[in-house]
């Protein structure tokens, strides 16, 4: 049985994290500790500390971007076999489920807290629990449960699921994507062409410029982890990845600027990890796509010439979560529609068709399958709760008991305003988010165990 390993382990939460700079593995290593239990479950005997050492050896890290596919340096029996980011899109449940099935572990990289933006954060899944994965996380909450609905109860998996790395010891094997009437049945991965000139942004709201400096005014929009770039000049690839460099790119809506050369990772060999939440060029909110930007649901989508199915026709396979500008308009209605075609263009300028039943519309909302049953605390939203605890409560940047997301504190009897729901972290923490009489807003504990801390304005809470 594969140990469980914390990134906030005291023996090695203050080591710096690869090559980082003051990066620490208690802030910022969940990826590094999940490849670490990864490498275990395959045979190995690491500690998050040995592990992080190994893979500098074997240059592992880009600063303190970890490569994951170089877990294969360490240990060549792990391969890395297929990563799928997700972020607009729901997350691929069935391939998820199929990888684990065959002997894979999953790592993702989930949407944490119900804030808003993204708070990333590393885990991984190594078994189906019926609705619900077992899951190894990284950091360390007693009494925290140990499946993925179950420790984050504020979205279905297929929601809060934005990045997926599928490692294994043989070729992984996913569903595919048929125009015809038959199943789709396991087969191999789909083989694009390789584009080893694409990068995808490390940080959301990642700023693409008119000119290759930080600048008022020069922003063209913002951009998501999952957006598609193409290097538009050939000098360039050697820059990936180095601070004080840019890119010129050019996305899949046509747009051209440049990005930080720092905060994009290669599609082909990504170095990946999470990021403060202070990044410089890093935005609150990617900007809405302007055009009709369709993603693949399926591994191996039928890039066509035509809109009809025949060998003659086919260009390439796509990959699950391509993405894809519509050329034709009035095409919104056929998205998701099985026997209608679309006519699209991918991110080199190539024209073709795909079948509108295998893609979803970019920034997608559409219903994902039901999350497991929970036990959801009493809505609050919009109440007047009132601080019942002699000493006060901390108000915290985000809904986790830890030291790093204290901002402030909170007087007893103070009278707050709930926004939103309760969160429940954890069996034992559950969190409120509030708008004190100032006018700041933060988290308050809710609830200790069985003990009440917001308790109605007029109300006394009975403690345990």
């Amino acid at each position: 049985m594969t140990e469980e390993l914390y990134q906030n382990d005291s023996r090695w939460k203050n080591t710096i994290l690869g090559n980082g700079a003051s990066e620490t593995i208690g802030m910022y290593g969940c990826l590094l500790t999940s490849l670490a239990m990864v490498a275990n479950h395959f045979g190995g005997n690491e500690t998050v500390a040995t592990f992080n050492e190994k893979m500098k050896q074997n240059n592992g890290f880009m600063n303190q971007w970890i490569k994951p596919a170089l877990i294969s340096a360490v240990y060549p029996n792990v391969k890395y076999q297929k990563r799928v980011q997700c972020e607009n899109q729901p997350a691929p449940l069935a391939e998820i489920d199929a990888g684990l099935a065959a002997g894979s572990l999953v790592i993702v990289m989930i949407d944490r807290s119900p804030s808003a933006g993204i708070q990333g954060h590393w885990i991984v899944l190594h078994e189906k629990k019926g609705d619900d994965y077992a899951i190894w996380d990284p950091w360390n909450s007693p009494g925290a449960a140990k499946t993925l609905h179950g420790r984050y109860s504020h979205g279905a998996p297929a929601d809060i699921i934005q990045d997926v790395i599928w490692f294994g010891g043989g070729t992984l094997k996913l569903p595919q994507a048929t125009e015809g009437d038959k199943p789709s049945a396991p087969a191999p991965a789909a083989k694009p062409k390789v584009k080893a000139d694409v990068v995808t942004p490390n940080v959301d709201g990642l700023k693409m410029r008119s000119q290759p400096q930080i600048a008022a005014g020069n922003i063209v929009k913002q951009l998501s982890r999952s957006n598609k770039l193409k290097i538009l000049e050939k000098a360039d690839k050697a820059k990936v990845g180095q601070h004080g460099q840019w890119l010129h790119v050019r996305d899949i809506e046509g747009d051209e600027g440049y990005v930080a050369a720092w905060y994009v990772t290669p599609t082909d060999d990504p170095f990946l990890g999470v990021v403060k939440k202070d990044e410089e060029e890093a935005g609150e909110k990617p900007t809405p796509p302007s055009k009709l930007v369709v993603k693949t649901t399926t591994e191996g989508v039928a890039f066509r010439t035509q809109p009809r199915i025949g060998d003659d026709t086919l260009i390439e396979r796509l990959p699950l979560a391509s993405e894809l500008v519509v050329t034709e308009s009035g095409a919104e209605g056929k998205i998701g529609t099985h026997g209608e075609w679309l006519q699209v263009q991918d991110l080199d300028g190539d024209k073709g068709y795909v079948a509108a039943w295998y893609v979803v519309l970019a920034e997608s909302t559409a219903a994902s399958p039901s999350a497991p049953p929970t036990s959801k605390p009493a809505a609050t939203g919009g109440k007047q709760l009132k601080v019942d605890f002699a000493s006060g409560l901390k108000m915290r940047s985000e809904p986790e008991p830890t030291s790093q997301t204290v901002i402030g504190q909170v007087a007893n009897q103070t009278v707050v305003e709930a926004i939103g729901d309760p969160h429940k972290y954890d069996d034992r923490f559950t969190f409120q988010k509030v708008r004190t009489p100032d006018g700041k807003e933060g988290w308050l504990t809710y609830k200790d165990g069985a003990t009440t801390y917001l308790v109605e304005a007029g109300g006394t809470a009975k403690k345990a």
